[in-house]
């Protein structure tokens, strides 16, 4: 998704009038639904605050949210909440229409309506589930805090396992998310301290959209059902040590979003070798202060022509990243910090080198590779100063060729943290 579609999902919004929007009391909360109107934002799209675009099931307690064409029109709903502050907002869904096509949006916020608010983004710390128009976009999970965050993070897969559980604490100088399933698997997950913004008078919000008015091109109504919004003030959060999360690609994993071909074959991610790039990113935060992650490499492209690649980043952001990755049968080892690029080859020796590591040691990082994950060899260090962006990175991989190519056998990861 790009910076300029991202800007758009939020234009300044109109806050509740009392006495003339609809009240919906739902989850031991008391919901303005926002009036019949045309061409308003986010979109822009027309509303309706009918009954049949926002109700409770009075026999299950589920709120129903749905897009409706009415009129040959489709009108999208809006319900607004009260003030809570700092704690953990939580949502969980039970459905939502399937499949959740190209242009819908389900967004599960808080919003300051207050006049004057667009130097701190109007407090908007959001979850957004939506393809951004695009169908081809595996990710369904979208993480963002305004103004810190100008482009969305936190980009993640979903298991099929309903209800979805999404929230975020939000507390002093940071937000934390997460999403998990039915079984507890945590799907993703997201930390930003960048201008987080202290609570005044924002209020819960949930709306379901369209991203820029696009009306679904089936011309069916979009629904979402949600059980319930639960919010636990004076909650905080703290990243565990990455050596202690574990990925299996024998299970479910762990929402990894999988980009232009890759996917889990016989136990194992796999990803195509393309000029392209196929890619796939994890819904864990990995905190490698004073910790460690490793990776089971299967497979990684054959030389070929040279240009085949094969690699393993964990990442903060364009600028700042580490990594391993294989290319003209050597073994590179990797730091981006501020934009500034060092490195380190060795031969690659397949058999010697199934598993590579990055572990962090008082302001060092090492660079490791082993036959077994028990003995390790040290191929190369370098002083970071990555500071607390080290308990933000991303696992990603990403395996194609840069030039011709006739040999491109794929890349193939068995498992993160574990033999």
């Amino acid at each position: 998704m790009s910076s300029s579609t991202r800007r758009l999902t939020r234009r300044k919004m109109s806050a509740p009038l009392p006495g003339e929007w609809r009240q919906i009391a739902w989850s031991g909360y008391t919901w303005s639904v926002r009036p019949t109107m045309d061409a308003a934002a986010p979109g822009p799209n027309a509303w309706s605050d009918s009954t049949s675009n926002a109700w409770v099931d009075s026999a299950t307690g589920e709120l129903h949210l749905e897009i409706t064409q009415q009129a040959g029109v489709f009108r999208c709903v809006q319900l607004d909440g009260t003030a809570h502050g700092y704690g953990t907002y939580r949502w969980v869904i039970t459905s939502l229409s399937e499949p959740f096509g190209e242009y819908p949006v389900l967004g599960l916020f808080t919003y300051d309506f207050a006049s004057g608010n667009l130097a701190n983004g109007y407090r908007e710390i959001d979850i957004e589930l939506t393809h951004w128009g695009s169908l081809a976009e595996s990710s369904l999970v979208w993480y963002t805090v305004q103004p810190g965050e100008p482009l969305t993070r936190g980009d993640h897969g979903v298991s099929g396992n309903y209800p979805y559980t999404c929230e975020f604490t939000w507390q002093p100088g940071q937000v934390y998310y997460k999403t998990t399933d039915a079984t507890g698997r945590v799907l993703g997950e997201n930390i930003t301290r960048k201008l987080v913004q202290s609570p005044m008078t924002e209020v819960a919000v949930m709306n379901l959209w369209l991203m820029d008015g696009h009306a679904p091109p089936d011309g069916a109504n979009v629904a979402a059902t949600l059980r319930s919004f639960e919010f636990i003030a004076g909650t905080t959060y703290t990243l565990g040590p990455a050596a202690s999360r574990r990925t299996s690609f024998s299970q479910y994993p762990d929402g990894f979003a999988l980009k232009s071909g890759a996917a889990i074959v016989a136990g194992a991610l796999e990803l195509p070798n393309t000029s392209g790039y196929s890619g796939a990113y994890s819904g864990y935060m990995y905190d490698i202060a004073g910790s460690s992650v490793d990776v089971r490499i299967d497979a990684v492209p054959q030389v070929g022509n040279g240009s085949n690649e094969a690699t393993w980043w964990l990442r903060y952001d364009t600028d700042n990243y580490i990594g391993m990755f294989v290319t003209g049968g050597d073994l590179y080892c990797r730091s981006v910090q501020a934009g500034v690029r060092t490195e380190s080859t060795v031969p690659y020796v397949t058999a010697a080198m199934r598993y590579w590591r990055i572990r962090e040691q008082s302001g060092m990082l090492y660079y490791d590779t082993s036959p077994d994950r028990i003995n390790w060899t040290l191929r190369w260090s370098v002083v970071h100063a990555l500071g607390t962006m080290l308990d933000m990175m991303q696992c990603r991989f990403e395996c194609g060729h840069w030039a011709s190519e006739t040999i491109t056998t794929p890349m193939r990861i068995g498992a993160i943290n574990q033999a």
